[in-house]
């Protein structure tokens, strides 16, 4: 049997990518990737995990550079990004990135060969 997952982002009404997260309705926190098992900061579960789009601007903490991937070309940059909302997500950067911890990140959206996927552009501002 075939698990159907859903997409983890979407874009809205601007063509702008959102993150498809949970908010705990408990203590407030929003969680990426959603999940069902229960809030990582008070353990709620259930009817207080709601369904919430979160944006995806956020502050870069951690990088590093791919030189071996199976299915990628490489090299290539992942990074932790910090959202806005409060959880940290790992993606790549966009190519050619030049990244530093503190950097701006927003989410994008890149048409490759008639598949898209998300990753992070960086910004010149450095979060203080």
């Amino acid at each position: 049997m075939e698990v159907v997952r859903p997409p983890l982002w979407i874009t809205d009404e601007r063509g702008a990518p959102r993150l498809r997260g949970v908010h705990c309705t408990g203590c407030g926190a929003d969680l990426f990737p959603p999940q069902e098992y229960g809030c990582i900061r008070c353990g709620a579960y259930g009817e207080r995990l709601e369904e919430r789009d979160l944006p995806t601007e956020g502050t870069v903490l951690s990088f590093a550079e791919v030189h071996v991937h199976q299915s990628h070309p490489v090299p290539f940059t992942l990074a932790d990004v910090e959202l806005d909302a409060g959880p940290i997500v790992r993606a790549a950067l966009a190519p050619g990135s030049k990244p530093h911890i503190g950097l701006r990140a927003h989410g994008v959206v890149v048409a490759d060969e008639g598949d898209a996927r998300f990753e992070f552009a960086l910004s010149d501002e450095v979060q203080q």
